[in-house]
């Protein structure tokens, strides 16, 4: 299965089950030669809960303001990300947390990414 469709739990179960680790990077890092491996023991791999964990584990009175980020047209005409998900997909997983986990929470989407904006 292509690295890009793994999931997070996709990961874990992986390294649960077979003792093997995701190679996570961003281009500048793979132009480098420079990889980080994904662990569930490293306490950098969780400096942030998830979507669902934080719809989940936060009062839903507060509300959320969910920034998307997406890959970006950059000056030269290359894209950010070398490959991409789709970007429906994407917006579908984001969205089926949302409704599964918001509650009746007030939340707002943002992005700097008009495709994301306009779908």
């Amino acid at each position: 299965m292509a690295s890009k469709l793994f999931t997070l739990h996709d990961a874990i179960m992986c390294r649960r089950k077979y003792g093997c680790h995701l190679q996570i990077h961003h281009n500048s890092e793979m132009e480098k030669g420079e990889l980080k491996v994904f662990t569930e023991e490293s306490a950098d791999d969780h400096a942030f809960p998830t979507l669902e964990e934080a719809l989940e584990q936060i009062d839903p009175s507060c509300a959320f303001n969910i920034e998307l980020k997406w890959d970006m047209l950059l000056l030269d005409g290359s894209n950010e990300c070398k490959v991409p998900f789709e970007i429906n997909l994407f917006l579908d997983i984001v969205l089926g947390t949302v409704i599964k986990h918001g509650q009746k929470r007030k939340i707002v989407f943002s992005s700097f990414n008009p495709d994301v904006c306009t779908m």
